[in-house]
């Protein structure tokens, strides 16, 4: 069975309940088999108002790191935070607000390089036929969920507006949906 990941935040606002979401999902969609994924953001260079260049970590739950170059086999990408439709995955909402996985400021149609590098790398971890859910708010509204399916050549289910992200129930639903081959409104399919 193909490897399933769920990325959280450790940073900002409702991560302890994006946290147990993401238990929540692993244990109820997946059997427990899912590698969960908490990230740490660092602002490299710029301000928090302006910033120009970040730094993202990830770990496991049991804070062991986690390299995306020792990965294959994935077959679903779970994102779980707060976000909006040009900002990708807010990884430190109200503390800082960052969103490395996002688009160029000029506009919502070009990811930023680190987010382009991002989702290209977690494309490439994947099995072909695997997919990419951002469990978010109105990633996709605009073009952020088309813009990731592109970058990673993979399958990315986004909501095209307000989105419970850190609701078990909200989480664990579309999911299963999307697993089974049927997508439900406010959930947007993107090749």
């Amino acid at each position: 069975m193909p490897r399933t990941i769920i990325i959280v935040p450790t940073q900002g606002h409702d991560t302890n309940a994006f946290l147990a979401v993401a238990i929540g999902v692993a244990r109820d969609l997946y059997g427990g088999d899912a590698t969960i994924l908490r990230t740490t953001v660092t602002l490299v260079r710029g301000t928090a108002y302006a910033p120009e260049e970040f730094s993202v970590a990830f770990h496991t739950r049991d804070g062991a790191e986690f390299d995306w170059d020792t990965v294959s086999g994935v077959g679903t990408v779970i994102t779980i935070s707060h976000a909006f439709s040009c900002d990708g995955p807010n990884l430190a909402y109200q503390d800082g607000g960052y969103q490395p996985f996002g688009t160029v400021k000029s506009g919502c149609d070009e990811l930023t390089p680190l987010a382009q590098d991002f989702w290209e790398t977690v494309g490439n971890r994947m099995v072909p036929g695997g997919k990419i859910f951002l469990a978010g708010c109105f990633m996709g509204w605009g073009q952020y969920g088309s813009l990731v399916a592109s970058a990673s050549g993979r399958t990315v289910y986004a909501s095209d507006g307000f989105f419970g992200a850190g609701d078990i129930d909200t989480v664990s639903t579309y999911p299963r949906y999307i697993e089974r081959g049927t997508v439900r409104p406010p959930m947007k399919r993107f090749n």
